[in-house]
């Protein structure tokens, strides 16, 4: 689906992305092929260390379960909804994410693009339909008010993790 449908439909386009990565992660099919290892990273700009760190914020909050904590690094026009799905997931699931590697892809005055390798583990000794997994992740930025924010998140490939 195209982020157009997201908005469409009235749901911001994280919280789908992030529902896509989950379902993903449950019915992939790219378990045979082989893991990735984690690069070494290059050199970041100031721009890309400091949105390094913000994603860094972002799992930390999800292996935490905080909500709030997390939406508070989303554009506003996203929390509402992404909200309420991560209380949904966060009901049923409990899982363990590690970033694997972080890059910048494309930079430009008030926007940036990276991309991120995440390994996440399911940790729910009661509900095992979570499948662990590693997934590429595009994130893309808008600096608002002098700070960065997470606008869009993409899952563009996930492996299962046997």
């Amino acid at each position: 689906m195209k982020n157009e449908n997201f908005k469409k439909r009235g749901y911001p386009s994280c919280a789908h992305v992030l529902w896509l990565c989950f379902l993903l992660a449950h019915y992939g099919k790219n378990a045979d092929q082989a893991l990735p290892q984690p690069s070494n990273l290059m050199h970041l700009s100031k721009e890309g260390e400091a949105t390094k760190r913000i994603y860094a914020k972002t799992i930390t909050a999800t292996n935490q379960k905080d909500i709030s904590k997390y939406v508070s690094y989303l554009v506003p026009k996203a929390r509402k909804n992404t909200t309420k799905a991560l209380s949904q997931f966060f009901e049923k699931q409990t899982v363990r994410n590690t970033l694997l590697s972080y890059r910048v892809l494309k930079s430009a005055k008030g926007h940036l693009l990276a991309e991120a390798k995440v390994k996440s583990i399911n940790q729910s000794g009661t509900q095992k339909k979570y499948r662990d997994n590693i997934t590429t992740m595009n994130i893309s930025y808008v600096k608002t008010h002098g700070k960065w924010l997470i606008d869009l998140t993409t899952a563009t490939n996930t492996q299962l993790l046997k």
